[in-house]
């Protein structure tokens, strides 16, 4: 509340989709694809290099929520094929 407000919805949006697009399943078990997660960092403009210090799931979180703060101010955001 308070957080993400534009279109109702976006932000779960943003988890779902980016947890899709970076996650490789093996099995009964997933990884994330930090290759993914930086590229839609990249594409978005909201990587930065201190990212890779971060465990995995940091990675993704941290530019989930750069691509919430984009959403908020009124901006597109894209994930994989998936636009938002």
């Amino acid at each position: 509340t308070g957080l993400c407000s534009p279109p109702a919805g976006v932000c779960d949006m943003v988890a779902r989709e980016l947890k899709s697009y970076t996650s490789i399943i093996d099995g009964k078990s997933a990884r994330i694809d930090l290759d993914k997660v930086r590229a839609v960092a990249t594409a978005n403009d909201v990587w930065d290099d201190s990212y890779h210090k971060l465990n995995p799931g940091l990675q993704r979180m941290t530019i989930g929520n750069k691509l919430r703060n984009k959403i908020n101010k009124g901006l597109r955001v894209k994930i994989g094929q998936v636009t938002i």
